[in-house]
């Protein structure tokens, strides 16, 4: 005779309760198959997508144009603090900083996957174009600004003030972009 549990000693009437824990582990099974196709399925049922090849590419590309830039500008900083060049080789160092940093943004706007937000886009996917878009506006302030800087040290005076200084409105929108971005992170699982 097999060993029984103390519960199976007190139910006789009660066969094999094996086969009664398979029978509640399969039923349990069923109902969890059934509220998923009644319900649909949960952002955690779906793994998301594998990032293909080129959006890693272009994702990579992104990552270095913004590394790059700011080691540019980071250059032109020390240049104009040493004065180890004249003002126009540390300008152009801040224009060419300032438009490989764009290209940057460029890239990861396109790569945000959507285009401008309508009333039906979830909030998070929202927060994100526009941390991204907010991001490009203020690069080009900052081409705009490194430009002018520049035309003023080709055409400079001697002993006039030189050289590009940060410019507030894009920096404001670096600071806005970035809490967007913080906002939009706080629904990853949306993003």
């Amino acid at each position: 005779m097999p060993h029984r549990s103390e519960h199976e000693k007190f139910s006789p009437h009660l066969p094999d309760t094996r086969l009664g824990a398979q029978f509640a582990d399969a039923i349990q099974s069923v109902g969890a198959i059934a509220e998923t196709v009644v319900t649909g399925p949960t952002v955690t049922d779906i793994p998301p997508p594998a990032p293909t090849p080129r959006y890693v590419r272009r994702l990579r590309r992104s990552s270095w144009a913004f590394g790059t830039g700011s080691l540019l500008f980071i250059a032109g900083a020390i240049m104009s603090m040493i004065h180890t060049v004249d003002a126009v080789t540390t300008n152009v160092t801040y224009l060419v900083g300032a438009i490989v940093f764009t290209s940057g943004a460029i890239i990861q706007l396109d790569l945000s996957g959507r285009r401008p937000p309508t009333h039906t886009t979830n909030f998070a996917d929202r927060m994100d174009w526009w941390s991204a878009a907010v991001q490009l506006l203020g690069t080009l302030c900052f081409n705009i600004s490194t430009a002018l800087a520049l035309g003023v040290a080709v055409g400079m005076v001697p002993g006039s003030e030189d050289g590009w200084r940060p410019d507030a409105a894009g920096s404001l929108f670096f600071l806005f972009s970035s809490s967007l971005a913080a906002i939009a992170t706080t629904q990853r699982k949306h993003l």
